[in-house]
């Protein structure tokens, strides 16, 4: 370093700038040097990265494989259905009053004849008599005692009276008729005879015909009898059928009128199962053919049924056909309107290509799978059919003797490398 001038102002100055700028750019040029020893750090590491990410992806990926392999297989009709009762009654009363008695509930499970309310009887009983005494009056009238049922005209009493009298009168004419004949007796008295004995033929058959009128009237009297004690007896309501009750629609203590509801009484064992079935399968539907049904409420569990019914036509709109099977409910599980995914069996044994469920994924509407070929994994989009103890069925996109990917399907896609082992 040179040294510093002792006397020159200007030079001093001089002096002290050079050193200042000397100073300046060496900071200058190791900061330079710095960065650029930075940058060939960076792109080395860069460099060294993407070659080991290379050398990853390079690497085959090990995933179990599964045998598109051809298996019979029993041929189905899926079709939708319904549950319904096998019977539904709404009781209703028949008679009005007040209910006075009410021992079923929501749920309560009856017999056939059991009592499901009873009605006041009071009034209904005092009907009861009131038309007994008017029959008692009216077979008085006509001369039925000691619980006689019938009576005929020769012994009601006023027929048998006149009787007598139209006997008696036509003795007295017909001994005019003799008399006169031979002039004993005047034509006055003969004309006298005769009246008499036409009155008393009128006044004989008066008698029938109020006879049979009091007959008549004990006949109406004995059904307006058997009318007040009929509504007696509906005071008092029974079950129809055996059931469970599904809905009760009035209360104890409430006075109703006639045809009210009671309550509603359905059976639900057996069920009736109503499904439709498409045309094409129509030629499958026989009667006395077994269906197997599953319901939500019972994830995994399957019920069977025995077809029943069958509409003798289809539906021109939907091109269906209604079918009705009886399916068992012993226990009480099944309840009518649950809904129903129903199997129809079409064919016992059929061939078809099938792989394990496992092996397809869904995406954006489509089944995929990846069937190995090689070492890479080829992404095929395929059509399923029937599915079956873990196993799809698939129409298309797949064949037989193949070997699909089962495991790691989400690190899969087209053209990756692969390392399969059978599973």
């Amino acid at each position: 370093m040179a040294p510093r001038p002792a006397t020159s102002t200007a030079a001093d100055w001089t002096w002290r700038r050079s050193k200042q700028l000397g100073f300046e750019n060496g900071v200058l040029l190791s900061l330079m040097l710095f960065g650029l020893a930075l940058g060939l750090s960076g792109c080395s590491k860069h460099k060294d990265e993407t070659v080991r990410a290379d050398a990853v992806q390079a690497q085959p990926l090990a995933v179990k494989t599964a045998l598109v392999e051809e298996r019979p297989v029993a041929r189905y009709v899926e079709v939708v259905g319904s549950l319904k009762a096998d019977q539904e009654v709404v009781v209703s009363s028949e008679v009005k009053g007040i209910i006075e008695e009410l021992p079923v509930d929501l749920g309560s499970v009856v017999r056939r004849g059991q009592l499901l309310a009873r009605l006041a009887q009071r009034e209904a009983q005092l009907r009861v008599d009131q038309a007994q005494a008017a029959l008692d009056q009216a077979r008085a009238r006509v001369g039925m005692r000691n619980g006689s049922t019938s009576l005929e005209a020769a012994q009601n009493s006023e027929v048998r009276q006149a009787k007598a009298a139209l006997d008696e009168a036509r003795l007295r004419y017909e001994r005019a008729k003799t008399l006169i004949k031979n002039g004993d007796v005047s034509q006055e008295r003969f004309d006298e005879a005769e009246i008499q004995h036409r009155s008393a033929e009128a006044r004989y058959q008066a008698s029938q015909d109020s006879f049979h009128n009091q007959t008549a009237l004990v006949d109406q009297r004995t059904a307006e009898l058997q009318l007040a004690r009929k509504q007696l007896q509906d005071t008092i309501i029974v079950a129809p059928m055996d059931g469970a009750i599904s809905a009760r629609h009035v209360t104890r203590g409430e006075y109703i009128r006639a045809e009210a509801q009671i309550v509603t009484l359905v059976r639900s064992n057996p069920l009736r199962l109503q499904a439709v079935v498409p045309e094409v399968a129509v030629a499958s539907v026989h009667l006395k053919q077994t269906v197997t049904l599953f319901v939500d409420a019972y994830p995994g569990k399957t019920f069977s049924g025995v077809i029943s019914r069958i509409s003798p036509s289809l539906d021109e709109k939907t091109r269906t056909l209604t079918l009705e099977a009886t399916v068992p409910n012993a226990d009480g599980e099944l309840k009518p309107g649950l809904f129903a995914s129903v199997r129809l069996l079409v064919a016992k044994e059929s061939p078809a290509l099938m792989v394990p469920s496992n092996s397809l994924l869904a995406f954006a509407g489509l089944t995929k799978l990846f069937v190995v070929e090689g070492n890479r994994a080829v992404e095929r989009v395929v059509k399923t059919g029937l599915r079956e103890g873990g196993y799809v069925e698939i129409l298309e996109g797949a064949k037989a003797g193949e070997r699909v990917a089962v495991e790691n399907l989400g690190k899969l896609s087209n053209g990756v490398p692969v390392k399969g082992k059978e599973s």
